[in-house]
């Protein structure tokens, strides 16, 4: 009796791309890093914390890159930058006369408004090997 035996993936390796994030308007004279976080969930949107992805650099040129790999293709997401300049791992406000960041911030799809950005408005598909996104940095 000839036994043969067949292994069928019923859910296919999920495909990978990376995302670069091309970030410009920094103020390298201010030193600090470029904290920059990956999101696919609204709910934790923009808390850095909460991210599927983030990273740091130093902030050492007015146009910067930086990398996500391995990021699941067919989905949106959604980045924001911060540049930390006393690295405490926050953005840190002015509270008066009005709430207004005290560093530089940005995120994708450059949406500006006064308020937190909003999640939709930031949100980009990923459905190719590489994806480029553009973040201008506003003080």
């Amino acid at each position: 009796m000839l036994l043969i035996l067949l292994s069928v993936s019923l859910c296919p390796a999920a495909e990978m791309g990376r995302i670069v994030v091309h970030i410009e308007g920094i103020k390298p004279e201010q030193g600090g890093n470029l904290a920059v976080a990956l999101f696919d969930v609204e709910g934790s949107w923009p808390k850095h914390n909460s991210a599927l992805m983030r990273g740091v650099i130093q902030a050492t040129a007015a146009t910067m890159q930086f990398e996500f790999n391995s990021v699941p293709l067919s989905s949106l997401y959604a980045v924001q930058v911060i540049h930390d300049k006393n690295a405490n791992n926050k953005l840190d406000f002015r509270w008066f006369p009005y709430p207004k960041p005290k560093e530089g911030v940005g995120v994708s799809n450059n949406d500006r408004r006064i308020g937190p950005p909003l999640y939709e408005k930031a949100l980009f598909p990923v459905d190719g090997a590489t994806t480029n996104i553009n973040i201008r940095l506003n003080y």
